[in-house]
Formats: C-alpha cells, sequence, structure tokens
C-alpha cells in the first residue's frame, strides 16, 4: 500500500465524519408513534373483575341458604324378640385386630417358614 492510497482513505473517511455531525439525530420519542389510549382498554379489566365479583357473591350466598340433607336410619327387626336384648349386634366379641387375615394371604410364599 503506498502513502498516497493511505491519504485518500484516511481523507474519504474524514470527510463521512463530517458529514455524519452534520446530520440531525432524531429524539428516541419521535422514532416511536404516539400510543392513542382507548377507553377500551379499560372497560375490558373491569368488566372481568366486576363479574368475578358478582360471580363469587352468588357463589357465597348460594351455599350459605343450602338445607343441610336429612340422614336416613335403618331399623332392622326380626322376628324373634328377645326382651332382655331388644337389639342384636353384627360384631361378635370373638373378633379383633390381631385375629385378622388378609384375603390374598395365601399368595404370599415364606420360604423362611
Amino acid at each position: 500500500m503506498n502513502p498516497e492510497d493511505d491519504h485518500n482513505i484516511k481523507s474519504f473517511f474524514a470527510e463521512m465524519r463530517k458529514k455524519e455531525k452534520q446530520l440531525a439525530i432524531p429524539e428516541f420519542d419521535a422514532m416511536l408513534p404516539q400510543k392513542k389510549s382507548s377507553p377500551m382498554r379499560y372497560i375490558i379489566p373491569i368488566g372481568i373483575a366486576a363479574s368475578l365479583i358478582i360471580g363469587f357473591g352468588i357463589w357465597t350466598t348460594t351455599q350459605k341458604t343450602s338445607t343441610p340433607e336429612e340422614t336416613l336410619v335403618i331399623t332392622i327387626e326380626s322376628e324373634e324378640t328377645n326382651a332382655e336384648t331388644p337389639t342384636e349386634s353384627l360384631l361378635t366379641d370373638t373378633m379383633s385386630v390381631f385375629s385378622w387375615q388378609s384375603e390374598t394371604d395365601a399368595l404370599i410364599n415364606d420360604f423362611n417358614d
């Protein structure tokens, strides 16, 4: 590269710098368009919030006014009635927690016995 080419390149970029300094740089806000505020921007969230509040109010009032369910009592009477024991227990006294065996106990093979 000869010195004359080096001088031409330096002068070329010096001229470009001068031209760039003369250009007006726009402000950042001027580049973006102004947003127009729409009333729908506020009406839709307010409507959603209002409907949720009303729905929650209706749901809580229906929960409070519900009637309690009646309990059903079934009494079984047998033909043989004993004066001493009017009701017969379905559970016998011989049953205990320790005498219970699983229905699938026979499936377990214990080879350590």
